[in-house]
């Protein structure tokens, strides 16, 4: 393969900040800027079948260029998912996410409420002409693509029906090329080991009190900061806590019982295919969204962050998990080998090809 200039897209920071404030990921002028690059790209290189992912424009350009477009996302964005529980766990709104009538309201309401992330989108396909392609469900168009991949799998993540452009195609993952070191005796029993990472987007407001009732219960902590918040002086003195802006996720769940992260699928997936049981502290739907999978299959559960502050209700949840991991085997839970299908891809591409 040929790796070539990468394109423009929006500022991470922007991304964030935009998501938080539950405005349109993109702008319709950010979607013109990419879609203008989207063109001239094509233009160069003359694919004969586009690739994206999450990058709305090609939405309009690879059609523009009458190219097939193959999207990949993960089937909890469908409409179709068959867990349709949904809630709002917004790190941002405090308290506001434990009401039940807030939690009512925007379970009736999602689908209109996230219809307003649409807009840009919708403006971009009106201004080129593509009214046949305007959608107003968010789901829709995380989905939207000529073929549609799903980087999960079937049981996992289900849904209601398979169109003939639909396939899983099983999950992917990437972890940071570093190594983890040698780690001191306290590591040395892996029931008492948790590996936290919030990564660049979960919330980290009250990380410390989760720390604090970690320790409490005498768990030893590998904990990847990713440089968003410094530990305090009582937790450097600890030799209970490793801790690093970037850890290698794979070799620090091999020795891990308990995974507690933001969810979304870079962090649940891997857990899962090692067998190790994950708490969630969402601090966006997506995140929430992931976790669903892994509750119904009895191998996570999910906390709001707001809980955090609690420290006899964390040390709760986190003895109860504990004490439920005597009695699970997160592997033999699951009832089926989560990373069996990826070798399928092959056949995928196949079937694709073989129609376009």
């Amino acid at each position: 393969y040929t790796t070539v200039d990468f394109l423009k897209t929006i500022n991470p920071k922007r991304f964030q900040q935009n998501i938080f404030k539950k405005i349109p990921v993109f702008s319709a002028n950010q979607l013109q800027a990419m879609i203008n690059e989207d063109l001239a790209m094509i233009d160069q290189h003359r694919p004969d079948v586009i690739i994206g992912d999450l990058r709305f424009s090609l939405a309009v350009s690879a059609r523009l260029k009458s190219i097939p477009y193959i999207t990949i996302t993960n089937a909890h964005w469908s409409k179709k998912r068959l867990i349709k529980k949904i809630e709002i766990v917004d790190s941002h709104m405090g308290r506001v996410v434990e009401s039940k009538l807030f939690q009512s309201c925007f379970s009736l309401f999602h689908g209109q409420l996230l219809a307003l992330h649409t807009i840009p989108l919708n403006l971009m396909k009106k201004k080129h002409h593509l009214r046949d392609y305007i959608n107003h469900s968010y789901f829709d168009i995380n989905c939207e693509g000529d073929f549609t991949l799903y980087a999960d799998h079937p049981d996992y993540s289900p849904l209601e029906e398979m169109k003939d452009w639909e396939f899983y195609i099983g999950p992917m993952e990437w972890f940071p090329p570093v190594e983890l070191p040698s780690l001191p005796q306290e590591f040395a029993n892996k029931r008492q080991n948790v590996y936290i990472n919030m990564g660049n987007m979960g919330p980290v407001e009250n990380i410390h009190y989760l720390i604090d009732a970690c320790l409490e219960l005498d768990l030893s902590i590998i904990l990847g900061t990713c440089g968003r918040f410094a530990l305090t002086p009582h937790e450097k003195k600890t030799s209970c806590i490793y801790s690093d802006h970037i850890i290698p996720g794979n070799k620090a769940l091999n020795l891990s019982a308990l995974s507690i992260s933001p969810g979304g699928v870079s962090a649940v997936y891997p857990a899962i295919k090692r067998g190790v049981y994950t708490l969630a502290i969402p601090g966006h739907v997506d995140a929430y969204l992931s976790m669903q999978g892994a509750v119904v299959n009895g191998i996570g559960e999910i906390m709001f962050h707001t809980k955090l502050r609690d420290k006899k209700h964390v040390k709760e949840v986190l003895s109860n998990i504990l004490a439920k991991l005597d009695n699970i085997d997160c592997k033999l839970t699951m009832q089926f080998q989560l990373f069996s299908i990826p070798q399928n891809i092959d056949l995928v591409f196949e079937k694709i090809f073989q129609r376009i």
